[in-house]
């Protein structure tokens, strides 16, 4: 439905599926399928045909910010976090033999010069037998 709602947008903004089409490089029938594919999917109507003018209607209306928010949303799915924003701590529970043979191999070759970690240990006892 991606593509669907860039279509939409894009006959939203120029008014016409011919021009929507060439703007966004699909044939005026393309478009046509699409925003007909959108519209049986949300069961709706979106736009008032008046020639070859495309007009949003109060469902497009209400429609388009929303479609725009889903793609600025998509789009942002797509970028990369920034190492540097997570901050905290990491409470890691071992017995103590992987505490001193396992953990620290493991800690070490996950390190890496973009990554800012500070590894501390500290051994607790819980009682046990």
């Amino acid at each position: 439905m991606l593509r669907e709602l860039k279509t939409f947008i894009a006959v939203a903004r120029y008014g016409t599926f011919a021009a929507a089409g060439m703007h966004i490089g699909l044939t005026q029938s393309a478009v046509s399928a699409q925003i007909r594919n959108l519209e049986q999917a949300l069961g709706i109507r979106l736009f008032d045909r008046t020639g070859r003018q495309a007009l949003l209607n109060a469902a497009g209306q209400r429609a388009l910010p929303m479609a725009r928010e889903m793609l600025e949303t998509f789009s942002r799915m797509a970028v990369s976090d920034d190492v540097s924003e997570y901050r905290g701590e990491l409470k890691i529970g071992a017995v103590a033999t992987a505490q001193t043979g396992l953990l620290p191999q493991v800690i070490r070759c996950n390190c890496s010069p973009s990554t800012l970690m500070c590894a501390t240990t500290a051994i607790h006892s819980t009682g046990g037998w």
